[in-house]
């Protein structure tokens, strides 16, 4: 979670004549990009739900890995991965702002979901049952 919470911070997407926008400013208005068929946005909620779920099965004595986030964060990356179609940024309501490339964010952001992926299957080497046996409760 820190890497994603580090591409907020970063240039997502770049402009020739603007400032780029960063991570942040796409995560709280990414979602008007449905206007425009542009889905890339809705990554973000899979990416959450992905490490809550991470979270929340391995708060236990016993880490182990999570088969269940994968898809969520194949999904995830592969709307993701639609952000290379965007052609476009819209501040307003009135005008637009041709995206000429996508900066440093972007790589961190989707770096920040094979990061989630890995490090729900990253164990401690011990099992429950060993666990167990180890501190005489079954």
């Amino acid at each position: 979670m820190l890497v994603y919470a580090c591409s907020l911070l970063l240039p997502a997407i770049l402009f020739d004549h603007d400032p780029p926008e960063i991570g942040l400013t796409l995560l709280v208005g990414g979602w008007w990009g449905f206007i425009f068929l542009q889905f890339a946005w809705l990554a973000n909620p899979l990416y959450f739900l992905a490490a809550i779920i991470c979270f929340v099965e391995n708060r236990g004595p016993v880490k182990r890995p999570i088969f269940g986030v994968v898809p969520l964060l194949i999904v995830a990356t592969i709307l993701a991965l639609t952000s290379f179609h965007a052609r476009e940024w819209w501040p307003n309501e009135a005008e637009s702002i041709p995206i000429t490339g996508l900066g440093p964010g972007f790589y961190v952001w989707i770096s920040s979901f094979l990061i989630l992926m890995v490090g729900c299957f990253v164990t401690d080497g011990r099992d429950k049952g060993g666990a167990a046996q180890r501190t005489g409760t079954h």
